[in-house]
C-alpha cells in the first residue's frame, strides 16, 4: 500500500493488501495538435514504463509528436 494511503487513514475503513499484484490501464486524453513540453515528457514516461514492463507501445504513443 503506498504511503499517501497509509496516512489518509479513514474511520471506519479497513485497508487490506491484496494477494496479487493489480495493474490498471493507463489512460491519456489530450487536445488535437496540443505541443506542451510537459506533455511530451508525460508521453515519453508512458512509453518508457509499457517498455519496461514488456507491453508493446500503443501506436498513439509511439507516434506522437510534441
Amino acid at each position: 500500500m503506498p504511503e499517501s494511503v497509509k496516512k489518509s487513514r479513514v474511520d471506519d475503513v479497513v485497508y487490506r493488501d491484496l494477494e496479487e499484484m493489480a495493474v490498471s490501464p493507463i489512460i491519456m486524453s489530450h487536445r488535437a495538435r496540443e505541443g506542451s513540453p510537459e506533455l511530451a515528457t508525460m508521453v515519453r514516461v508512458i512509453a518508457r514504463h509499457y517498455a519496461d514492463r514488456g507491453y508493446g507501445v500503443p501506436e498513439a504513443l509511439a507516434a506522437f509528436d510534441a
